[in-house]
């Protein structure tokens, strides 16, 4: 499934005109796990990210609200999200949980 949705946004990007660089790949590790964070701004920005690091699996971490959702809590595990819990709170910087 997570190639079927990779491949069908990536023609829908095509069609609208999308075009995007991917710099600095070859810093990435060619095996094993590595971790890529990024702050985004909109929902497109987990898309490119996906597009940037192919043919590699992204597994995302999503905040579990959005598992609550009708159509994705079926979606997000077939493109490979797991849901965040925010509501357990945070370390903060004395490395305590608040």
């Amino acid at each position: 499934m997570y190639s079927f949705i990779y491949r069908l946004a990536k023609v829908v990007m095509t069609l609208l005109g999308g075009r995007f660089t991917v710099v600095n790949r070859e810093h990435l590790p060619k095996e094993g796990s590595y971790v890529i964070v990024c702050n985004h701004r909109t929902w497109l920005d987990v898309i490119f990210l996906a597009f940037s690091v192919w043919p590699r699996n992204v597994h995302y971490m999503t905040k579990q609200e959005l598992f609550q959702m009708m159509i994705l809590n079926q979606l997000l595990p077939k493109i490979h999200a797991f849901p965040a819990f925010q509501s357990l709170g945070s370390i903060n910087n004395k490395g305590k949980i608040s």
